[in-house]
């Protein structure tokens, strides 16, 4: 089952949430545990250089099973990979970061799946179908020919746009966000979470526990401001 608890929290705008994504190794994932992190993504797309078999998948998220938020990250998967994914209580919430379909996003509503369906920011005819995704929440990165992170970012002005326009539909924002442009982007776009791969690592899929724990002490500081 979904994890309530968790997915409410992240989900609150309220308070800034961390998501780090793409991690690979289990060592590496008890020890952002241990940091406290909100969330954390394993990647099912297999063009990702931080995609992992589904085996290796599978311990890394019991691991995370009562600690963080799961997050399945996806790219015109089937949609019965990640109804199995859900059904075997491996993952929270799907991330989709390919071309789906509104469609293809209704079939797991109907099946009461939580997803969040990531936008590249300068394609202003799929912003402006945002809504009828019926997302759990949008993420909104930096384009990209590969379907997925850039490492670089973009022009966050477009995001705090979006974010004035729907104000009802959380907002994830990740591309080239990294513990010096941290601050800055959630003060510019004040989304609910940051989504990060390449700016907590050394090398695509090799996580840097300095930089998370930075990441989360800018988050913390900024919560402590909000209240």
């Amino acid at each position: 089952m979904v994890n309530p608890m968790f997915l409410k929290k992240f989900l609150s705008p309220k308070t800034y949430s961390l998501k780090i994504c793409g991690i690979t190794q289990e060592k590496e994932m008890l020890a952002i545990l241990k940091l406290g992190i909100q969330a954390i993504g394993i990647n099912f797309h297999p063009q990702s250089p931080r995609y992992v078999k589904k085996k290796q998948a599978e311990k890394l998220l019991r691991l995370a099973q009562g600690e963080a938020l799961r997050i399945g990250i996806f790219v015109n998967s089937d949609i019965e990979i990640i109804h199995s994914l859900f059904q075997e209580n491996l993952i929270d919430i799907a991330q989709l970061h390919g071309n789906e379909s509104t469609n293809y996003c209704q079939k797991l509503k109907k099946q009461n799946h939580p997803f969040i369906k990531a936008i590249p920011a300068t394609e202003k005819e799929t912003l402006k179908q945002a809504e009828s995704y019926q997302a759990t929440a949008i993420l909104l990165d930096t384009p990209s020919k590969q379907h997925g992170g850039t490492g670089k970012s973009f022009d966050w002005k477009i995001a705090s746009e979006f974010r004035q326009k729907h104000p009802k539909i959380p907002l994830i924002l990740a591309g080239g966000i990294h513990p010096e442009n941290a601050l800055k982007a959630l003060k510019k776009v004040q989304p609910i979470a940051l989504d990060i791969a390449s700016g907590a690592e050394t090398s695509a899929g090799k996580k840097d526990l300095k930089k998370i724990h930075q990441l989360l002490e800018i988050l913390k500081k900024a919560n402590q401001n909000e209240t």
